[in-house]
């Protein structure tokens, strides 16, 4: 769109120099313009002398904002013209009319409208008592870093401020630079919550709504939250989750990675925008089960009550893996086969610490079954059971004998 006003970053007229003893003085000079409003950078210098060091120099550095080439009055309490120095200023190139903005610890937005100027105090001070301007879509569509207005005693940064649309200023008002128009905001803080030092953590994708962090008030590592502020008309909604869950119990892992990892935006059936938690990922399913049951009905070998260890899907050499183990590893001793057993192929008995176990497969449900038949002493039955049973788990949760694995179980 072409501009009927120019904007120009170029010194306007010759420095003006000041200058008194011992090398004190000042120098002014326009930096930049737009419209009737001008910036002049002002760099004064003094000299000290310190009974410790002697003699020291100093610069600062302050900016005026002039309307047709006199200083722009500001109205202040009781009727008081405000301070008109500011620590940084900047012309806005993306205004629908010549602007600039320009502030200490407030705000101020300078606009000109037919030649008559209008200035509004766009942001309060907030309490950190300085003031902050951030973009929040011009790094891909997403917030920028913060700057800090600070006395400085030099400044090579252009005076002008462009590259996006919205800008965040005193982490409190939202500035839309392509109609001037603003929102207020808060963000710093929520039931039961504050904010840390650079709050804002994200834009959602059609930049309806800012994302800033919370830390718990509690301080507690499982209490955390994510505010979400509607940039149309400032409503807040508060997203809790748990920080030590998902790895964010410090501002620091709290990043925009770490947003787009454990969280996804969503659009409802008007078009808005909702942040949603995404679904913790599945965990993956076992290759095996095993369970552990007392039963007075024996799936083979004696009908009495006692407890059982079953593993399954497996093949017939993982009967052979846990008989060899059991006798060269656990010192167990083969008995003598009984009226009745299955083949000693897949089924044997052995006698371990006095307890008698039964060893098998089950073809028909691919299945082993560890079983002790000691009729008595349940206790006793149970112990030698499970030692065979943890080291079956054990070794295939090792990664070991899962060859002997077959195709994953259906659910039972």
């Amino acid at each position: 769109m072409k501009r009927w006003w120019a904007l120009s970053l170029l010194p306007l007229a010759a420095p003006l120099v000041s200058a008194g003893l011992f090398g004190q003085g000042s120098t002014a000079a326009p930096v930049a313009a737009v419209g009737g409003i001008s910036i002049v950078e002002t760099t004064e210098r003094t000299r000290d002398f310190n009974a410790n060091v002697g003699f020291t120099r100093h610069t600062v550095l302050r900016f005026e904002v002039l309307h047709q080439g006199r200083p722009v009055a500001l109205p202040g309490p009781a009727g008081q013209s405000a301070d008109q120095d500011f620590w940084d200023a900047w012309v806005l190139p993306g205004a629908p009319r010549p602007a600039v903005l320009a502030g200490k610890e407030a705000l101020y937005l300078f606009t000109e409208d037919a030649g008559q100027l209008q200035a509004l105090m766009v942001a309060p001070a907030n309490e950190r008592r300085r003031a902050t301007v951030q973009w929040l879509d011009a790094d891909g569509g997403q917030p920028g870093p913060v700057h800090h207005v600070n006395i400085r005693d030099s400044a090579e940064d252009v005076r002008q401020l462009q590259g996006g649309r919205r800008l965040l200023l005193n982490h409190r008002v939202v500035l839309d630079v392509t109609t001037l128009q603003s929102q207020a905001v808060e963000l710093m803080q929520a039931p039961g919550f504050t904010a840390p030092g650079e709050p804002v953590l994200a834009l959602s994708p059609q930049g309806s709504k800012l994302v800033s962090q919370l830390q718990s008030e509690a301080a507690s590592a499982h209490d955390g939250a994510l505010l979400l502020i509607n940039l149309a008309d400032g409503q807040r909604d508060l997203l809790h989750f748990d920080a030590k869950v998902l790895g964010a119990s410090t501002p620091e892992a709290t990043t925009r990675e770490w947003l787009a990892e454990h969280f996804v935006w969503t659009r409802g059936p008007k078009g808005d925008e909702h942040l949603l938690r995404r679904a913790p990922p599945a965990e993956p399913k076992p290759r095996w089960q095993s369970r552990y049951e007392i039963g007075s009905q024996a799936p083979m070998g004696r009908a009495v009550r006692a407890p059982r260890y079953l593993l399954w899907p497996v093949a017939p050499a993982m009967w052979w893996a846990l008989l060899s183990y059991a006798e060269d590893e656990l010192q167990g001793r083969r008995a003598a086969a009984e009226a009745g057993d299955p083949p000693s192929t897949s089924f044997a008995r052995l006698m371990m610490a006095h307890v008698p176990v039964a060893i098998g497969y089950d073809a028909a449900k691919r299945q082993l079954v560890v079983q002790s038949e000691f009729p008595g002493g349940e206790l006793w039955s149970k112990q030698v059971v499970e030692i065979l049973g943890e080291w079956l788990d054990a070794e295939l949760a090792a990664g070991r004998l899962q060859q002997h694995l077959l195709t994953p179980p259906e659910p039972r």
